[in-house]
């Protein structure tokens, strides 16, 4: 590796920072909750890129499982619910 450069998914801490100062989206909404919408949940909160997310599982046990893990994130039982139609 080059001497002052960073290696693969590493960011320098000023860039974090400025992107936990102001979030670039007032929500964001999950439709399905598995593997794929687990990672966008997670790496969203890390970066403070969303003042709210929102998710949506058809399943019960589904919502319940992402009830338990996925702290910070209203989950919802039904789509219209969400409120993720625009204002």
């Amino acid at each position: 590796m080059v001497p002052g450069t960073l290696s693969q998914g590493e960011r320098p801490a000023a860039v974090i920072e400025a992107a936990k100062a102001a979030p670039i989206f007032d929500r964001v909404a999950l439709i399905g909750l598995g593997l794929i919408a687990s990672s966008m949940f997670w790496a969203t909160r890390r970066a403070g890129a969303a003042e709210h997310v929102t998710g949506y599982a058809r399943s019960h046990a589904t919502r319940e499982t992402a009830r338990a893990i996925a702290t910070g994130m209203t989950i919802m039982s039904a789509v219209a619910e969400s409120e993720i139609t625009s204002p």
